[in-house]
């Protein structure tokens, strides 16, 4: 068939994230999907896209039909029309949108880590820490002897129980902000499992959810009265994850991958994970989760960060250990292994590095009901930030406010009533 129309002269075909289009006003992206396991972007004139016009893509006959019209605004990203596009005469389902601000707005993110139910529970005094053997501020593995020790316990204690795990806490909160996600985890085969898959797909996630014959994991957050949180955690399906349930093409589509420490536990698993990320040219993060995490596999993670990791988030304590430095030494040296270093400072606020930058930012003065999902919820701002290509400092600072957001109320799920404002902050400092 000839190639007709005039789109081929002005097409540009990148892979996901090599090609970088910055022309903000008459540059729009495609984005691309495709199986078997492919993922591009094409760029074009937005004013030379025409219903049926052929193109020619690198010798490859390309078509493009609009199959649905209409104009809407989403959060920061203006869209124009689905479409769908053949190569040949194989099917590939797109969305068309502007890119007024840069092709990043279209950024997605996977993560992996712990599928869990979090139990918070508010404890009278440290003695109940004391009678678990549980050391406080800290994350402890249990098994589920201890787990029911630890709730028959508190079970005259304010407790409340939603979705928690670390890493998915970080999607679903960049997920609310707009950005598509992906979520790697194993659940069980029971009504807490159907909990967790429930608040991703609720936030708009594409729920990556292994089954497992054990029970649903779950996190049981006792907090002190100074709102210090000590974690005992029974992993139940959550342990049960491992190389056999990753396949490179839950990475496919991607452009950001996070994943959170306490998958360090299982060395194979962590190390597999972040080859593939790589492997598929995503950004990687992590954080590193807990001081006793990064104490137990402080040799695994030295070798492991610098070869696959882009991005570390660590806590005061975390880098402490992880370097065995004072703080502003500490971030030096951690940005030595990777693109971005950040290290969170709780009331202080939060600095980082990038190469021979260095910026910070202080803690937003709020009344604190509770810090669980904090370090969570400061993740996804900051990388929220770094998908939009905003200074280190501005990263920093949406980082912050989103975690003064969740320390205002109880748990690691945003209220509701908080995502508009939220929303309207980021626009304000996208401009």
């Amino acid at each position: 068939m000839p190639v007709k129309g005039r789109a081929s002269s002005n097409l540009v075909l990148g892979t996901r994230s090599a090609e970088r289009f910055r022309n903000r006003n008459s540059l729009c992206a495609l984005r691309l999907h495709r199986h078997p396991p492919h993922f591009c972007y094409l760029c074009l004139r937005a004013t030379e896209l025409t219903h049926g016009s052929w193109c020619l893509l690198k010798g490859v006959q390309v078509q493009i039909l609009f199959w649905a019209h209409g104009a809407r605004r989403g959060f920061g990203i203006e869209i124009l029309s689905a479409l769908c596009v053949y190569i040949g005469t194989l099917p590939i389902f797109a969305t068309f949108a502007s890119s007024q601000q840069s092709l990043n707005t279209m950024a997605r993110i996977l993560g992996m880590g712990n599928a869990l139910m979090d139990i918070i529970t508010h404890i009278q005094s440290d003695a109940t820490l004391a009678q678990l053997g549980l050391r406080k501020g800290a994350m402890h593995l249990v098994d589920i002897d201890t787990m029911r020790l630890a709730l028959s316990l508190t079970k005259d204690c304010p407790r409340r129980t939603m979705a928690g795990g670390s890493a998915a806490n970080t999607i679903r909160s960049i997920a609310r902000l707009g950005v598509g996600g992906g979520f790697i985890g194993k659940i069980g085969h029971d009504r807490q499992g159907e909990l967790v898959a429930q608040s991703l797909t609720t936030a708009g996630i594409r729920p990556l959810l292994r089954q497992s014959r054990a029970r649903t994991g779950h996190a049981l957050a006792l907090v002190t009265p100074d709102i210090e949180r000590t974690f005992a955690t029974f992993l139940g399906a959550a342990g049960t994850l491992n190389t056999n349930d990753l396949s490179p093409s839950d990475f496919v589509g991607f452009d950001f991958f996070h994943i959170e420490g306490f998958i360090a536990q299982n060395h194979t698993l962590l190390e597999r994970a972040l080859a593939i990320a790589k492997s598929a040219q995503l950004h990687t993060s992590i954080d590193l989760g807990s001081s006793n995490i990064v104490d137990e596999n402080h040799g695994f993670l030295r070798r492991v960060l610098p070869k696959y990791v882009d991005i570390i988030f660590a806590n005061q304590d975390e880098a402490r250990v992880f370097t065995g430095k004072s703080t502003d030494e500490a971030l030096k040296e951690i940005a030595q292994l990777c693109s971005v270093a950040v290290v969170k400072l709780g009331p202080r606020g939060a600095i980082a590095r990038r190469g021979d930058e260095t910026a910070a930012a202080p803690a937003i003065d709020v009344p604190c009901v509770d810090t669980t999902g904090c370090g969570d919820h400061f993740n996804a701002g900051f990388i929220y930030g770094l998908m939009h290509e905003w200074p280190l400092q501005q990263c920093l600072h949406f980082g912050c406010y989103m975690g003064a957001c969740i320390i205002q109320s109880v748990g690691a799920s945003m209220p509701e009533t908080l995502w508009p404002q939220i929303r309207a902050h980021a626009e304000s400092i996208a401009g």
